[in-house]
């Protein structure tokens, strides 16, 4: 066994988050990819909704591959909407690979679109 200097608890590191346990000469951390999870539902702005808010597009039966783009939107518009949709994409794909198997099919419906994406897919 190698000692380790213990030199405070950290509750958020590298994307992990930590939950420790002390008992009479024991200390434990539990360690989840929680704060990766954490960090994309902010960043998509969902803080303020409920876990039980909305299901998935591909559960709850929303036509993914029926949405339009919008003729309306400029170039600037397109690109600043497909920026933000790669970067949710590419979150949902790492986090379903390695820890939610349960969104791998509809992030992989959404990855079809990144080439023309809309504010409709994100959402």
């Amino acid at each position: 066994m190698t000692n380790v200097d213990f030199m405070g608890q950290v509750s958020h590191f590298l994307d992990l988050k930590f939950q420790w346990r002390q008992s009479e000469n024991r200390l434990s951390a539990h360690i989840s990819r929680e704060a990766f999870a954490d960090t994309l539902i902010e960043q998509a702005g969902l803080t303020r909704l409920s876990v039980t808010a909305h299901k998935t597009p591909y559960r709850s039966g929303y036509p993914v591959y029926s949405i339009i783009a919008d003729p309306t939107l400029t170039d600037s518009q397109k690109m600043a909407i497909q920026a933000r949709y790669w970067s949710l994409v590419g979150s949902l794909l790492w986090i379903s690979q390695e820890t939610r198997p349960d969104l791998a099919t509809i992030t992989s419906m959404l990855a079809k679109h990144q080439n023309n994406p809309t504010d409709k897919h994100i959402a």
